[in-house]
């Protein structure tokens, strides 16, 4: 009698973890689902800028290493929360090819850092010639981590595709995804840091009008937007170490978590900074160049009534 109620109990908690799963399943896919339409609109804004805003006739003035790589980016931050909400829901969880969208996820993700870690470079570069530790940090790894990166494709396509949950090289697999992962975050990390110490150096130049060479104002913008997305960062990397602390959440129920969910919702708010990064440095550029013209009009001006003011004085003289 002891033994049945026992077994009613732990048959009563299994079904309270999988209804608290499910629940926790449909919460995500809401939430990739907002990720997703944030990401389309924030596509759809990206070109509409670069068309109607920065006056681009061409697709070869389209194609810069800026628009590409942010572009790509987002696509990437709509894909990965696409195939996230596919593998999250109950249709696909019956899936038997689950594994494919899950490999499908680690390649979106992938790119995703790749196309970050490119456009943060392009972006601070100009600004990371005042700190030269930061500089030559990041010129490595801006080179060396892709490949870290794609090694994480490697590893789960060797866990998902020749290994099953009852294998004997299951733990093994496991044990390369999450080192993989581990070595992936740790890079993105060191990357990040070296921006976040050549900006705030750069700042406190800046605010305390030390010499800073060429100094301009779209510094202080990269500089300051690039605090923010290093530190939205940070917050990513902490979701991935939690979360990879334990090895069965990570491959059987990540996309389910309310915390992965959350994950993607972190990248699309890091989109919409370098968003905004773009759009103040066109209109920062903008602005100087009316100045700028402003000013060689006036000067125009200036020289122009100080020739006809000499002319009229020499006509004026006596002989």
């Amino acid at each position: 009698m002891e033994r049945l109620t026992t077994m009613k109990k732990c048959l009563q908690f299994k079904n309270m973890a999988s209804l608290i799963r499910e629940e926790s399943s449909h919460i995500a896919v809401r939430i990739y689902s907002v990720s997703v339409a944030i990401s389309v609109i924030e596509v759809a804004y990206v070109i509409h800028f670069a068309v109607y805003q920065e006056s681009v006739k061409t697709m070869k003035q389209f194609a810069s290493p800026f628009n590409i790589s942010l572009l790509g980016s987002i696509l990437g931050v709509a894909s990965y929360s696409l195939i996230s909400a596919m593998i999250s829901t109950r249709e696909f969880r019956q899936f038997r090819g689950e594994e494919v969208l899950r490999f499908l996820a680690s390649i979106s993700l992938v790119w995703i850092e790749i196309c970050y870690m490119y456009y943060s470079w392009i972006r601070s570069k100009d600004i990371l010639r005042f700190h030269r530790p930061s500089l030559l940090i990041n010129k490595f790894l801006a080179f060396v981590a892709p490949f870290v990166f794609a090694s994480k494709i490697i590893t789960v396509a060797l866990c998902e595709f020749y290994s099953t949950p009852l294998s004997e090289n299951r733990s093994t697999m496991k044990d390369l995804v999450i080192y993989s992962l581990l070595l992936g975050g740790l890079l993105t990390c060191v990357f990040d840091t070296s921006l976040l110490v050549c900006f705030i150096v750069y700042l406190r130049k800046s605010v305390q009008g030390m010499d800073t060479g060429e100094m301009k104002p779209e510094f202080r913008i990269i500089a300051w937007h690039g605090i923010v997305t290093c530190s939205l960062c940070y917050c990513d990397i902490a979701i991935m170490i939690y979360i990879a602390a334990d090895p069965d959440i990570l491959l059987e129920h990540y996309y389910s978590t309310g915390l992965a969910s959350l994950f993607t919702l972190v990248l699309v708010m890091i989109m919409g900074a370098l968003i905004r990064m773009k759009v103040r440095v066109f209109q920062t550029k903008e602005l100087e160049l009316t100045n700028d013209r402003d000013e060689i009009v006036k000067k125009a001006v200036e020289a122009e009534e100080t020739y006809f003011k000499t002319l009229s004085n020499l006509t004026l003289a006596p002989a």
